[in-house]
């Protein structure tokens, strides 16, 4: 089992987790970003860390995993690969998380939702709704990150994530690097 602090140094070393001025697509401003990407592109890395993540849930009776476009596709499906089950993903449809390509839930399904890192829980709130009106049955939560900062305490099913990080994000009026003049740096997620 990996320790946070190998987890949080493969995210360095793979330059998954990256220093300097970003802003978030809150529209705040962070020193840090993690660019999950980054280190599930190379499989052997996928493998490991979803292996953590799928370990944890071989014994929930699993019957989906389910992530969110795009950042939870490959983390759904390597956990899905590791359990030997299906793996769909949602995507937002005109700001609505939906479900598409033919992809369904049938009622009764036991799902476990997968996610790259979970920053706000929006993404995640979103998919248990999408689930719950279809009548699947949530049996856990699962990010290789937490970003969050507790709030992934209002999704009340078991939430695992492989390693916390707490990062200090700034309202752009408040953010030291923009009063210091630091142009923002031009990494980052893009809308797809």
């Amino acid at each position: 089992m990996l320790s946070q602090e190998q987890i949080l140094e493969k995210l360095k070393t793979s330059g998954a987790l990256l220093q300097g001025h970003f802003k978030l697509p809150s529209g705040r401003h962070s020193l840090q970003l993690v660019e999950c990407a980054r280190i599930l592109q190379y499989p052997w890395h996928a493998e490991e860390l979803c292996g953590e993540l799928a370990s944890r849930f071989k014994d929930k009776q699993v019957g989906l995993v389910m992530g969110a476009a795009v950042g939870g596709i490959v983390v759904a499906f390597e956990i899905a690969r590791q359990l030997n089950i299906p793996a769909v993903f949602t995507e937002r449809v005109n700001g609505v998380m939906s479900l598409r390509r033919g992809f369904s839930i049938r009622s009764g399904q036991r799902i476990l939702i997968a996610e790259d890192e979970v920053i706000t829980g929006r993404s995640i709130r979103e998919i248990i709704r999408l689930v719950e009106e279809r009548g699947g049955i949530i049996v856990g939560i699962t990010a290789l990150l937490n970003r969050s900062k507790g709030e992934e305490g209002g999704m009340n099913y078991p939430f695992e994530a492989l390693a916390e990080l707490e990062t200090k994000t700034y309202e752009p009026e408040e953010c030291p690097l923009c009063k210091k003049n630091i142009p923002i740096s031009r990494m980052g997620r893009r809308p797809i």
